[in-house]
């Protein structure tokens, strides 16, 4: 469900441009809506387990992250507005959370098993190029910064 209010979030936010602070809100308390069951879902689990067995297991660091990021980003939102340097590192970080659960998700569906095994598998073993190459995009777009290239100041 956070998916499709992600989705719907983006799409008339950033790509629409909704510049409407009331429909705004009405976006935001959406995400909240989509967020809410996993966030109780995570808190009773945290109650229930402790924090010491709680953060025993990997996938939970990033369900954390995932949640209160999601959450932080609802607040960013709100009071920062939507084109915020930090608001927009948040939902970047955000989308980026949602897809390893997505593929970790689809895990449960047999046909999809496969695949995503097969693409965890590679994302491993490219670890150290994608790195390199993480960092050449990020070189190469400073170039482009220093001759201003896209800056509507200059």
């Amino acid at each position: 469900m956070y998916v499709t209010c992600i989705i719907v979030y983006v799409n008339h936010i950033y790509l629409n441009g909704e510049q409407d602070p009331v429909r705004h809100f009405y976006f935001s308390l959406m995400l909240l809506a989509g967020i809410f069951y996993p966030w109780m879902y995570d808190l009773i689990q945290l109650i229930k387990d402790g924090p010491r067995a709680y953060f025993s297991d990997p996938w939970n660091y990033i369900d954390f992250l995932y949640i209160y990021g999601s959450l932080s980003n609802i607040v960013c939102q709100t009071i920062l507005g939507q084109f915020n340097v930090i608001t927009e590192t948040l939902m970047i970080l955000i989308i980026l959370l949602l897809v390893v659960k997505t593929f970790f998700f689809l895990r449960i569906i047999e046909s999809f098993t496969p695949i995503v095994i097969m693409l965890i598998r590679v994302i491993y073993d490219l670890r150290i190029f994608l790195l390199f190459y993480t960092i050449l995009l990020f070189m190469y777009s400073l170039l482009f910064s220093v001759i201003g290239v896209g800056l509507s100041n200059v």
